[in-house]
C-alpha cells in the first residue's frame, strides 16, 4: 500500500500517534477515534463546505453529526463515541493536523487519506504485537501467489481486512472491469468494523 506516498504517509502517521498520550483514552480506544477521524477526512475530502474540518468536528453538534454519519456509513457507533470521548483540545489538534496534511491538489486526496488510514492501522497492529498481525509485504506476496481474478473472495479470519484490501487493489489493477465480491469474517467485532471502514 505505502508506495507512492510512503515517506509523506509515515511522516503524517508519526505526527498523529503522539496525541494519544494526552487524549485520556487507552491505546485501543484512541486508535478507534483516530481511524474514524482519518476515515471521515477521507470521505469529506474535496467537498465544498462553509466550515473547515476542524470547525465541523469541534462544533456543539459534533456528537449528533458523528452518530448520523456512523449510521449512514454502517459503522459501529462506538467508534463515533470514541471521537466524542476525546478531550476537546486533543480533538481540535488532531483535526487541525489532518487539515494541515491535505495533499497537493494534483494528487488523489482520497487515495492519500486511504493510505494514511492503512498506515495507522498497520502501525498499531505492529507496535502492539497483535497475534493476527500479518505484515503488508507478506499479505501482498500471498495475494500475488493466489492471483485472484474476480468472483467471490473470502477470508474466514479477516482480522483488520488487509488480505481483502490487497486482493481488491490487485484485481482493480489487473482486471479493472471484472466483477468481484469481498467477504470477510472474524471473531473480533472491532476487527470487522475496521475491515468495513477500509
Amino acid at each position: 500500500m505505502l508506495q507512492r506516498y510512503e515517506q509523506e504517509i509515515i511522516s503524517a502517521r508519526e505526527r498523529l500517534f503522539p496525541f494519544q498520550a494526552d487524549s485520556g483514552l487507552s491505546e485501543e480506544n484512541f486508535l478507534q477515534a483516530l481511524l474514524t477521524l482519518v476515515w471521515l477526512k477521507q470521505r469529506t475530502f474535496g467537498e465544498d463546505s462553509s466550515h473547515s474540518f476542524t470547525e465541523m468536528l469541534t462544533s456543539r453538534s459534533v456528537k449528533a453529526y458523528l452518530e448520523e454519519w456512523a449510521e449512514e456509513a454502517g459503522v459501529d457507533p462506538a467508534f463515533a463515541k470514541q471521537v466524542c470521548s476525546l478531550k476537546v483540545a486533543i480533538l481540535k489538534d488532531i483535526a487541525t493536523t489532518l487539515e494541515g496534511l491535505t495533499p497537493d491538489p494534483s494528487e488523489d486526496g482520497t487515495a492519500w487519506f486511504t493510505e494514511l488510514y492503512e498506515a495507522c492501522l498497520d502501525h498499531y497492529a505492529y507496535q502492539n504485537q497483535l497475534q493476527d498481525y500479518t505484515a503488508p509485504s507478506l499479505v501482498e506476496l500471498m495475494v500475488h501467489l493466489v492471483d485472484p481474478a474476480g468472483g467471490r473472495i473470502m477470508d474466514p479470519a479477516c482480522g483488520h481486512g488487509g488480505m481483502l484490501v490487497h486482493a481488491m487493489h490487485y484485481i482493480e489493477v489487473k482486471e479493472p472491469y471484472e466483477d468481484f465480491e469481498l467477504v470477510g469474517q472474524d471473531k473480533q467485532n472491532d476487527y470487522v468494523e475496521h475491515t468495513n471502514m477500509r
